[in-house]
């Protein structure tokens, strides 16, 4: 049954999770401000993990132990690592076509390679109401074999918030940003409630999904520019049983959370449990790193 199951979710994203996590995280630009032009290992190492377990959680049975941990922070720890690489272009056009190439053209590509095979086959009768709402409204066309390019549609959203964000908020002071990002993520977190109360079931182009996508790019870009990351690599053992106290028990307590769903259900324990499994998997890329550098017969996962 589990073979079964397994199967049948490779079918369904095999095409689309190569490019939706390659497109912008296989190449991210490491050059930003402040940021050194050297490539960052651990964030490769840590893009090899979650791709590694978005995998894993699409084979387990939605809600249970395995899933609930994995969709709690897979996300927003792609998000996370795509904010803590952004690269500000003071060239709006030019940004807009970079993100349009690396983010759009794939979905669209393999959403048409999708159509292709249809065709090819003959499933003349897929081609209709319903393929058109996946396509374009939630963003999940499952029909084209690409159910998971709907990152690459809510990252390009975030991008184009966090260039506004930059260009025009970065200048405010500390106090205005964190009222305005807990603004942001307020938001985000109960979109349903919106969506309900303008009677629609989804705000179209993943658009809802996207707001989320961009509070994580904030924590991302914001422990770059502070340096917070190299700050608890010092100690690795200590932040990691941190992590990891407030991470296990609210992502138990919380339940099964999806980004593309825009399901979070509590939002304090949502925040505190994606971010502590997200700096989680950063420690262990950092250690896997120092291994790599360091040689040694196990992973030097601290340095108190």
């Amino acid at each position: 049954m589990h073979s079964v199951k397994f199967e049948r979710n490779i079918n369904r994203y095999k095409i689309c999770y190569v490019s939706t996590y390659k497109a912008e995280l296989g190449d991210m630009d490491m050059e930003q401000s402040g940021l050194k032009k050297d490539r960052i290992f651990w964030i490769d190492i840590a893009k090899g993990i979650l791709i590694f377990i978005v995998f894993w959680g699409h084979i387990e049975t939605t809600g249970d132990t395995i899933s609930t941990a994995i969709f709690s922070m897979h996300m927003p720890a792609f998000f996370v690592l795509s904010g803590y690489t952004f690269k500000y272009i003071d060239n709006f056009k030019k940004f807009l076509s970079r993100k349009a190439e690396t983010l759009l053209f794939p979905y669209f590509f393999f959403c048409i390679i999708g159509a292709c095979i249809h065709l090819l086959y003959g499933r003349y009768e897929l081609f209709g109401t319903e393929m058109l709402r996946q396509l374009l409204v939630t963003v999940q066309p499952d029909y084209l074999y690409s159910g998971g390019g709907w990152f690459l549609i809510a990252l390009f959203w975030a991008n184009i918030y966090m260039y506004i964000w930059v260009k025009y908020f970065e200048q405010f002071d500390l106090a205005f940003k964190l009222i305005l990002a807990f603004i942001i993520y307020y938001i985000a977190s109960n979109i349903l409630y919106i969506n309900s109360f303008m009677n629609i079931e989804r705000i179209p182009l993943k658009i809802d999904s996207s707001f989320m996508a961009f509070f994580f790019m904030l924590v991302g870009f914001y422990l770059n520019k502070n340096n917070a990351i190299q700050k608890i690599s010092n100690h690795k053992l200590i932040y990691a049983v941190i992590f990891g106290l407030a991470y296990v028990p609210l992502m138990k307590a919380n339940g099964w959370c999806n980004v593309a769903n825009c399901v979070y259900n509590n939002y304090i324990f949502y925040f505190v449990e994606s971010v502590g499994g997200t700096l989680l998997i950063i420690l262990l890329s950092m250690s896997i790193e120092e291994r790599k550098r360091f040689g040694g017969g196990g992973v030097k996962f601290y340095q108190v």
